[in-house]
């Protein structure tokens, strides 16, 4: 039997299996190679997934991931200009659009992830040689309640039952501590985000004590690499090829390639055959010029640790090892960013950055399925807050971000009118104050009973996030007469757009209790 764990990256997918009595290994694809890119690529006839050669200009789909579960109006403008293929809007949301069997088709970044997950499936039972049932998926820990439940659908529908770990708990999973209770800051910088965790490890018990993460990695990186070799062009030939999408599009890649180079040498060069109105471009850069070029970015590298060490209320003298994962974790000026916070203390370098996480995953995966091995106990803790809207459109947390989980948290609330008949529950996920800020997760209405006479109508509403699962469960309970219903928000059960619409048409229900209550004679 094999114990899969798989890397769900921005670019690059990576799958690992431990077998009973053999270490991890990375499963590698067709072309012997350690991963599978993240995109699709529809030709006349078919469709190739993760194919190098078939990365044709408009008709290839990636960078899904990053927009599961969004509006079409919250995806940021700056992404679409690097876009080669074309983005719709379909109902508010986005959807790609590629001409495939001679015909213009659009399609859900859901679906694109499921076709991904289906890929990865097969990949892997024709290199192990069984049918796989079971897998540990990680992701970014700043990922929302709507996107995970985004991939356990896909998985679901892929009948691959899977548990969901942050990308930065599983690295830690993937090293050895040795004895004695260890605190590890994981510094995770990919294509498309950077994300810090601090776990305390003992006795295979990891309690992430904090998380944080923000949209900003290697992608941005190659973004300010095409500012600045478009504006060289421009001066150079009096011409902008800014609008030209497969013109940003080839500079693009070359960037990515140049950014590559310069982790281990000091200058890089990119050769564009015919890349604008026939003309060649040719230039170079220098890693001084590119770290010049970035500082901006660099600048801002430390900030999710810096929020992490605050959220955990430690100092950077309590961690005792520091991981540096993913491709972006490779760049000299991003490691020597992070060196220098912690005042000059040794990385822990012993991990693959690219692999680091697959096989995290993996070992997770056999902790829990196998029969040889003691399960892993994870304490993981909330990226976000939750709770309800109350009386003037407020959030009200229930349960605060960085609470360790499994957890059960409640509040008590009055409804606004004293005769109301009953209260309307909406659930939110998020940090900011308004409740509108944040995402809305789901709506439920709570009947109350008939008033008894001098009795205050006051409802208790716990959030109930239990061991392995991601369902949250909400129980909304009348207290005087024992009255409860629950609310479950599973992957098929998050808030619609037009369930969004109806309940913000409605009046607001409830209100917090006062703080300062009468005291028992």
């Amino acid at each position: 039997m094999s114990f899969i764990g798989i890397d769900l990256g921005s670019k690059n997918v990576r799958i690992a299996a431990k077998r009973n009595g053999k270490d991890v290994e990375i499963i590698q694809n067709q072309y012997d190679e350690k991963s599978i890119l993240s995109c699709i690529s529809f030709l006349e006839d078919r469709y190739l997934i993760g194919e190098k050669e078939s990365l044709n200009y408009e008709n290839t789909l990636f960078n899904f991931k990053r927009i599961m579960g969004l509006d079409y109006s919250q995806i940021p403008l700056e992404l679409m200009d690097f876009w080669p293929f074309t983005v719709v809007n379909v109902n508010d949301k986005v959807n790609l659009q590629v001409k495939y069997d001679n015909e213009t088709k659009t399609y859900s970044p859901e679906e694109l992830f499921l076709m991904i997950i289906l890929k990865i499936i097969e990949t892997s039972e024709n290199l192990l040689g069984h049918s796989i049932e079971n897998a540990s998926i990680s992701i970014p820990c700043f990922f929302t309640h709507p996107k995970r439940k985004a991939i356990l659908k896909a998985c679901e529908t892929a009948k691959l039952k899977v548990r969901l770990i942050n990308e930065p708990v599983a690295a830690a999973m993937a090293c050895s501590f040795g004895s004695g209770e260890k605190n590890v800051l994981v510094y995770d910088i990919g294509a498309y985000g950077a994300n810090a965790s601090i776990v305390t490890y003992q006795d295979l018990i990891y309690e992430v004590k904090a998380s944080f993460g923000v949209y900003s990695g290697g992608e941005d990186f190659d973004n300010c690499l095409v500012g600045h070799f478009v504006q060289e062009f421009k001066i150079k030939y009096n011409k902008d090829i800014s609008r030209d999408k497969k013109a940003m599009f080839r500079l693009k890649c070359a960037c990515e390639n140049a950014k590559i180079t310069l982790s281990t040498s000091n200058e890089a060069s990119i050769s564009i055959e015919a890349l604008f109105e026939g003309i060649d471009f040719s230039a170079s850069i220098t890693k001084a010029e590119f770290e010049e070029c970035l500082i901006h970015l660099f600048s801002k590298v430390t900030d999710p640790i810096d929020q992490v060490l605050k959220d955990a209320l430690m100092r950077k003298t309590s961690i005792d090892e520091i991981i540096l994962i993913g491709g972006s974790s490779r760049i000299p000026k991003v490691q020597q960013v992070i060196q220098d916070f912690f005042a000059g203390k040794q990385l822990n370098n012993s991990l693959d950055p690219d692999c680091a996480v697959a096989c995290g995953a993996a070992m997770y995966s056999f902790s829990y399925l196998s029969k040889e091995c003691l399960e892993i106990l994870l304490l993981d803790a909330t990226l976000f807050s939750y709770g309800i809207e109350t009386e003037g459109g407020m959030m009200e947390p229930i349960v605060n971000r960085n609470t360790t989980t499994p957890c059960k948290k409640h509040k008590t609330f009055l409804p606004i009118k004293e005769d109301q008949k009953s209260v309307l529950i909406k659930i939110y996920e998020g940090n900011r104050v308004l409740a509108r800020d944040n995402i809305l997760l789901g709506v439920f209405e709570f009947h109350l009973p008939i008033p008894k006479e001098n009795i205050p109508q006051k409802i208790r509403v716990t959030f109930n996030f239990t061991k392995y699962t991601e369902t949250i469960k909400v129980i909304c309970r009348h207290k005087a007469t024992g009255k409860e219903e629950i609310f479950n928000l599973t992957h098929d059960k998050v808030c619609s757009k037009e369930e969004t619409i109806a309940s913000q048409n409605q009046e607001l229900s409830l209100r917090r209790k006062p703080l300062s209550l009468k005291k028992k004679k």
